[in-house]
């Protein structure tokens, strides 16, 4: 599946990607509040060769896009992740830093949210990001998602952080009468 906004492609990963996703996977601004990353090489190659292989699988847990300008130039990744499939997804997205500030995150929350919402028909859906991660809290707070809490938690690679979550329920997606161009 292709969801096309204004100005950008959401597809399926494809092993041509593994150096674009590489490009923004190995840089230390762009990994700095992920659980992940910098990523090696091999690691990208690993995890692009998963997402191409599990892509087909109608009950896959992780609904992962590439994302790139309408002229193909790739600019990041987005999904729709399942822990389990009967509980709420969370949103999330990775741009390589040349592109942020640019308003695509935003639009790619706004089609995460219609695929959720409209495609999978999902009742809510969630998203985390560490409290010093100003891009990813503005995108959400851009898209409508309601601040639910503030939690102390910690990580192998973070050490001990703050994460602030949101989420949005399908009822107040359709109440607020989300527009998205796709």
């Amino acid at each position: 599946m292709k969801i096309a906004t204004k100005r950008l492609l959401l597809r399926p990963f494809s092993l041509d990607d593994i150096d674009d996703v590489h490009a923004y996977s190995s840089n230390l601004n762009v990994t700095k509040y992920m659980e992940w990353g910098p990523n090696t090489y091999e690691d990208t190659k690993t995890f692009v060769k998963s997402v191409v292989r599990n892509h087909p699988n109608p009950a896959r847990l992780n609904h992962d896009f590439i994302v790139s300008l309408k002229d193909g130039k790739v600019i990041g990744a987005c999904s729709v992740n399942f822990q389990e499939l009967d509980k709420a997804p969370s949103l999330g997205w990775v741009y390589h830093e040349d592109f942020w500030g640019q308003g695509y995150g935003t639009e790619v929350g706004y089609a995460l949210l219609s695929y959720a919402f409209k495609t999978l028909k999902l009742r809510k859906v969630y998203a985390t990001c560490d409290k010093e991660n100003i891009g990813s809290k503005r995108i959400m707070e851009k898209i409508g998602m309601r601040f639910v809490e503030e939690k102390e938690c910690s990580s192998k690679k973070m050490g001990s952080r703050i994460e602030l979550r949101y989420e949005l329920m399908a009822l107040e997606y359709n109440l607020n009468n989300h527009k998205t161009f796709i």
